[in-house]
Protein backbone atom coordinates (compact mmCIF):
# COMPACT_ATOMS: atom_id res chain seq x y z
CA UNK A 1 0.00 0.00 0.00
CA UNK A 2 1.80 3.14 -1.33
CA UNK A 3 1.93 5.80 1.70
CA UNK A 4 1.13 9.49 0.34
CA UNK A 5 2.96 12.30 2.38
CA UNK A 6 1.81 15.76 1.85
CA UNK A 7 4.60 18.15 2.48
CA UNK A 8 3.81 22.37 2.76
CA UNK A 9 6.59 24.43 1.09
CA UNK A 10 6.82 27.86 2.92
CA UNK A 11 7.76 30.65 0.47
CA UNK A 12 8.72 33.94 2.35
CA UNK A 13 6.24 36.67 1.48
CA UNK A 14 6.72 39.59 0.04
CA UNK A 15 5.29 42.75 2.16
CA UNK A 16 5.26 46.24 0.89
CA UNK A 17 4.74 49.12 3.88
CA UNK A 18 2.91 51.91 3.00
CA UNK A 19 0.03 54.37 4.29
CA UNK A 20 -3.13 55.45 2.14
CA UNK A 21 -2.50 58.77 0.27
CA UNK A 22 1.72 58.20 0.31
CA UNK A 23 2.29 58.75 -3.51
CA UNK A 24 5.56 57.10 -3.33
CA UNK A 25 3.75 53.91 -1.68
CA UNK A 26 1.65 54.46 -5.13
CA UNK A 27 5.05 54.40 -7.31
CA UNK A 28 6.67 51.50 -4.81
CA UNK A 29 3.37 49.77 -5.24
CA UNK A 30 3.32 49.83 -9.50
CA UNK A 31 6.87 48.66 -9.56
CA UNK A 32 6.55 45.61 -6.95
CA UNK A 33 3.32 44.59 -8.32
CA UNK A 34 4.76 43.14 -11.47
CA UNK A 35 7.97 41.92 -9.91
CA UNK A 36 6.28 39.96 -8.02
CA UNK A 37 4.18 38.09 -9.80
CA UNK A 38 7.15 37.57 -12.27
CA UNK A 39 8.73 35.93 -9.41
CA UNK A 40 5.16 34.02 -8.45
CA UNK A 41 5.72 35.29 -5.07
CA UNK A 42 2.69 36.61 -2.73
CA UNK A 43 2.45 40.23 -2.05
CA UNK A 44 1.32 42.15 1.02
CA UNK A 45 0.48 45.35 1.71
CA UNK A 46 0.42 46.84 5.27
CA UNK A 47 -0.74 50.08 5.73
CA UNK A 48 1.32 51.21 9.30
CA UNK A 49 -1.06 53.71 9.80
CA UNK A 50 -4.06 50.76 10.75
CA UNK A 51 -1.99 48.52 12.81
CA UNK A 52 -0.12 49.59 16.15
CA UNK A 53 3.83 48.77 16.44
CA UNK A 54 5.09 50.32 12.94
CA UNK A 55 6.21 53.86 14.57
CA UNK A 56 9.20 53.00 13.24
CA UNK A 57 8.53 52.66 10.05
CA UNK A 58 6.64 56.50 9.51
CA UNK A 59 10.41 57.81 8.10
CA UNK A 60 10.66 54.80 6.26
CA UNK A 61 7.89 54.12 4.03
CA UNK A 62 7.50 52.69 1.54
CA UNK A 63 9.66 49.39 2.51
CA UNK A 64 9.64 46.18 1.15
CA UNK A 65 10.54 43.13 3.34
CA UNK A 66 11.04 39.55 2.15
CA UNK A 67 12.31 37.22 4.83
CA UNK A 68 13.89 38.83 7.52
CA UNK A 69 15.44 41.43 4.74
CA UNK A 70 14.27 44.90 3.95
CA UNK A 71 14.68 47.01 1.03
CA UNK A 72 14.44 50.89 1.72
CA UNK A 73 12.67 53.26 -1.19
CA UNK A 74 14.21 54.66 -3.23
CA UNK A 75 13.77 51.20 -5.68
CA UNK A 76 13.15 50.53 -9.16
CA UNK A 77 12.40 47.16 -10.85
CA UNK A 78 15.65 46.23 -11.26
CA UNK A 79 16.56 46.94 -7.82
CA UNK A 80 13.30 44.82 -6.60
CA UNK A 81 14.18 42.32 -8.83
CA UNK A 82 17.64 41.53 -7.45
CA UNK A 83 16.39 41.76 -3.98
CA UNK A 84 13.84 39.01 -4.58
CA UNK A 85 16.52 36.60 -6.30
CA UNK A 86 19.26 37.14 -3.67
CA UNK A 87 19.88 34.91 -0.54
Amino acid sequence: MPIHVKILVMFPQLILYGTLGCHLCEQAEAIVIPVAQNHQLHLSFVDIAEQSGFDAYETRIPLLRLGLRELDWPFDTITVTKFIITK
